[in-house]
């Protein structure tokens, strides 16, 4: 069994644990929302988490299942990390999307170690759906993370059917038919009132959800098991460690130049990150996913709380 679906079985198993458990609950209760968190030790197997088997919206965090099926595929030699992938007008995505700003009516050709380096670096929408495509879709995405034991982190669309669900566009066209201006105008005629209650109908659906349990369980799994080959771990965690989102979150209060691969996700006031914390000399690594809504004070406020969680767990490990 991988080391992460072993460690992570509901409940504490020590008072150690529990210790550090009694900090992340009061670090919730002064931060307001709703807020779950897991952690395991990879080398001990060592775990803890408060709400760690709720349900939240997994946001951009789901671009972490899609490469490592990505990666399996590659490994398995059913997809190549140097071919290219044709990136056509309605591949474009609308939020976050450097491909799609620096080629606004697609047409282009990018290798799949570009999506992937793209989707993971930059978090790019456009990056993450055609890598979803070549790979099968979200069944294949979500069956293979069945297979290393995460049986509560579903991957359901894509993101383009995500933000068009999120925002409130009604009838959407065929996808087939997409171009960026067509939904960016889509978008901009959608009602307050319909965007606010498509949000809150964002923050409550199951689809594309995970808990930080089985989010931590595939990153412990990914990172210790034999299924993805070392040379493909290798690069999976380097493009995380490059990560420009969320600096203010996992990283925000560890000691400068930590080794953080992590990979965070937001929609409205849905503010995520999980990865993977090194910690210094032999002390090890730690697994940890933080999903957090509707914290009072808006991002930056779920940022500071992000960022004194993952402190905490730090702290946790290396002094122990």
């Amino acid at each position: 069994m991988p080391i992460g679906a072993l460690a992570l079985a509901a409940g504490s198993t020590n008072v150690s644990a529990a210790q550090l458990e009694a900090r992340w609950t009061r670090i919730i209760a002064t931060a307001g929302g709703n807020i779950g968190i897991a952690a395991v030790h990879l080398e001990s197997g060592e775990r803890a988490g408060v709400r760690a088997h709720e349900r939240f919206p997994m946001a951009s965090v789901y671009k972490f299942p899609i490469a490592v099926a990505v990666l399996d595929a590659v490994g398995q030699g059913s997809l190549r990390i140097d071919s290219l992938a044709h990136v056509q007008a309605s591949d474009l995505r609308l939020g976050s999307s450097p491909l799609a700003v620096r080629y606004p009516t697609g047409n282009v050709d990018v290798s799949i170690s570009d999506l992937l380096a793209g989707m993971l670096v930059d978090s790019d929408n456009t990056a993450s759906d055609v890598l979803l495509r070549l790979v099968g879709g979200p069944a294949h995405v979500t069956a293979r993370v069945r297979a290393r034991g995460c049986n509560e982190l579903r991957v359901d669309r894509s993101e383009g059917e995500i933000l068009i669900d999120a925002i409130g566009i009604e009838d959407p066209p065929a996808a087939s038919t997409w171009t960026l201006p067509r939904l960016q105008a889509l978008a901009a005629a959608v009602p307050k009132e319909r965007r606010a209650r498509a949000a809150a109908a964002f923050r409550a659906d199951l689809r594309d959800t995970s808990t930080p349990a089985d989010l931590v369980t595939l990153l412990a799994a990914v990172a210790t098991d034999t299924e993805l080959d070392a040379e493909n771990r290798t690069r999976l965690f380097d493009w995380m460690e490059r990560s420009t989102t969320g600096p203010q979150r996992l990283r925000g209060l560890l000691p400068r130049g930590t080794r953080v691969a992590h990979k965070t996700g937001t929609h409205g006031t849905v503010v995520n990150d999980a990865g993977i914390l090194t910690l210094p000399g032999d002390r090890g690594r730690v697994a940890i996913a933080v999903f957090t809504m509707n914290v009072p004070g808006g991002t930056a406020a779920a940022e500071r709380t992000i960022a004194r969680l993952s402190r905490a767990a730090y702290d946790h490990w290396v002094l122990r």
